[in-house]
């Protein structure tokens, strides 16, 4: 498996890569671990961007472990890359935008089962994803939202460059007009099941632009996916994600929104 010198640059300005700080030593005992997954993210954006790194709440009330080496928000700047490392038994998700926000475009995924990756605009939209796996595109958009000459039906956060999402406390949608281009590539609320399309590799490539690949399905007008054919348990039916909505008061609310992820032949609860 490749993986990241201490700086990753494609073009442009080198930029500290969230996983230069992680010991050579401790990435070679990850990818021993049949587990493990490593995702890399480029920015093709064009702008600078900011990347943070968020592990979730266990239902115990403990956090699920962090990518190896424990990375911070870093800004990555146009052009260049990095590779994050995550151990098994990861769920949480990477926030990216032109500011620092928890309300943005995320890329989410988990090594609890077999890994799975999605990207999600469930929170709010910054910037256009799109995620793939042994050089497949497997999940998110790259269409530019803000460029659809129609403006954004939530509430525009953090001067303007994140629109918040009016559906994401609406499990089953529909997809709002902002939001619509990319329904069922990406989860555009709640229960938009088809933007994931379940295991992905060990390895996994994901793009900020609209010249980065995308899913076949994006602009399709999506079906919601029938995952009835899978053993079910009903303890572990769904998947609780930690959904961040603008709080008047001067801070991120947290509220749960649910959206079911696949692993394997059954599904299970993973919070996110």
């Amino acid at each position: 498996m490749a993986l990241p010198s201490k700086f990753i640059t494609l073009k442009g300005t080198p930029t500290k890569p969230a996983s230069a700080t992680t010991p050579r030593a401790m990435i070679d005992r990850a990818i021993a671990d049949p587990g493990v997954m490593t995702i890399s993210v480029t920015n093709a954006y064009g702008t600078p961007l900011s990347l943070s790194y968020e592990s979730n709440a266990a239902a115990d009330g403990t956090t699920f472990p962090p990518p190896i080496g424990n990375p911070t928000a870093a800004v990555l700047a146009p052009g260049a890359a990095t590779a994050i490392v995550y151990p098994t038994g990861w769920a949480g998700r990477i926030t990216v935008g032109k500011v620092n926000t928890d309300q943005g475009s995320k890329i989410e995924g988990s090594t609890t089962g077999e890994n799975d990756v999605d990207v999600s605009y469930v929170d709010g939209y910054t910037v256009p994803i799109t995620c793939s796996s042994l050089g497949v595109p497997v999940t998110g958009c790259n269409i530019e939202l803000f460029n659809q000459g129609f403006p954004c039906d939530g509430t525009l956060l953090n001067g303007g460059t994140t629109c918040h999402n009016p559906m994401q406390n609406q499990p089953n949608g529909p997809a709002s007009r902002f939001f619509a281009a990319c329904a069922g590539a990406a989860y555009t609320y709640p229960n938009d099941n088809n933007a994931d399309n379940g295991h992905v590799d060990t390895v996994v490539t994901c793009c900020i632009g609209t010249t980065c690949p995308a899913p076949a399905r994006q602009g399709q007008a999506p079906q919601k996916r029938d995952l009835s054919e899978a053993p079910v348990d009903s303890a572990n039916e769904q998947v609780l994600e930690t959904a961040v909505v603008p709080d008047t008061t001067g801070g991120p609310s947290l509220l749960p929104h649910m959206h079911k992820h696949r692993h394997g032949n059954g599904r299970h609860k993973v919070p996110f």
